[in-house]
Order: structure tokens, then C-alpha cells, then sequence
């Protein structure tokens, strides 16, 4: 365990730049895989303390969670369809704690594909989850966000064709493009 101040930048699919300043404890457990848990030093919000975990660097599938929690892999004891616990992964966590009280005001949790799933024989289209995130927002009244964003591949011989989904609730927005670039 150790405990870093971290500057960093991470571009989102949009090609959006988000900035983080951040004091995190890293837990390293493993192959060498980190744990970020931290403190955002940018999103300051009066009244609430506001605390941020990345997983990208810790590989944290849910079959992994399982594993962690009870000691054992699910996977050998659970059908052929769950094998796909494996390919989905926690990409971020955060959680809004009011600091009078100290209740928690805010969880966000993002889960995301490791890799596409290959859909058609040969990756001739191949579709990946590039993030769920459940928004449970608990502020005087019980408010539940989802967003989710998905990617659609489709090989073919020059360049692939790719569409990008996103959706979200409330609000039922329902959106798409053809991404360029690849």
C-alpha cells in the first residue's frame, strides 16, 4: 500500500479531455495490479466529500470480485452463459459523502466489456460495452441515472466500419454515429 498525488489526464471516446488532481492510497494485490482509491482535489462540491476509485489499472473483473469476496473462482461451478462475468469489468467508482452526517449522498459505479464480443464468426462484427454507469443519487429524494455507451464493429476489407450507441435515463435519449478514424 502506498499513497500518491496524481495529475493526469484521460481522454474519453468523444476525444474530450478530463483532468484529475487526486491524493490516492494504491493497494497492489496480485500480478503487480493496482487499487486507486482517492480523494478528487477538482470536483469540490461544498457540503460533500468526494472520493474516487479507478479500476482500469486493477484488471477487476466480476468474476475477480467473486473471487476476492469468497476465495474461490465462480466460474467452474456456473453454467457456459455466465462465462461471461469475465468479460466485464469495473472501469470507475465514485461515491459523494455529505459531510454533515457523513451519509452517503451519491454513488456512481461504471462497468464496461475487457474486449468485444465477437458477434459474428471471424470479428465480422464484433460489439463492445464501452461503459455502463449506474448513477443512485440519494439527496432529499431517491434519483436513479443510466448511461451506457456501446461500439459496433464491422470488419471489412479497407477500413472498418464503426457505429457508436449511447443511451440514457431518465429521459430516454437514444443516440448514434458513425465513428471515423479507424
Amino acid at each position: 500500500f502506498h499513497v500518491r498525488l496524481v495529475a493526469a489526464t484521460d481522454p474519453t471516446p468523444d476525444g474530450d479531455i478530463i483532468p484529475t488532481f487526486a491524493i490516492q492510497g494504491v493497494l497492489t494485490f496480485g500480478d503487480a495490479r493496482e487499487l486507486s482509491i482517492g480523494y478528487d482535489l477538482l470536483t469540490i462540491i461544498p457540503g460533500y466529500y468526494h472520493f474516487v476509485a479507478d479500476f482500469r489499472e486493477a484488471d477487476l473483473t466480476f468474476g475477480n470480485l467473486a473471487s476476492l469476496l469468497n476465495g474461490s473462482d465462480p466460474a467452474p461451478a456456473l453454467p457456459a452463459v455466465f462465462s461471461v462475468l469475465n468479460q466485464f469489468e469495473f472501469k470507475t467508482w465514485e461515491i459523494y459523502i455529505a459531510a454533515s452526517g457523513f451519509s452517503v449522498a451519491n454513488v456512481v459505479i461504471s462497468v464496461g466489456t475487457k474486449q468485444p464480443w465477437e458477434l459474428l464468426p471471424n470479428h465480422l462484427l464484433d460489439l463492445n460495452l464501452d461503459y455502463l454507469t449506474l448513477n443512485v443519487q440519494n439527496t432529499g429524494k431517491l434519483a436513479v441515472y443510466c448511461d451506457v455507451q456501446a461500439t459496433f464493429t464491422l470488419k471489412q476489407q479497407e477500413v472498418p466500419a464503426v457505429i457508436m450507441l449511447r443511451a440514457s435515463y431518465p429521459g430516454f435519449k437514444f443516440s448514434g454515429k458513425l465513428v471515423s478514424g479507424y
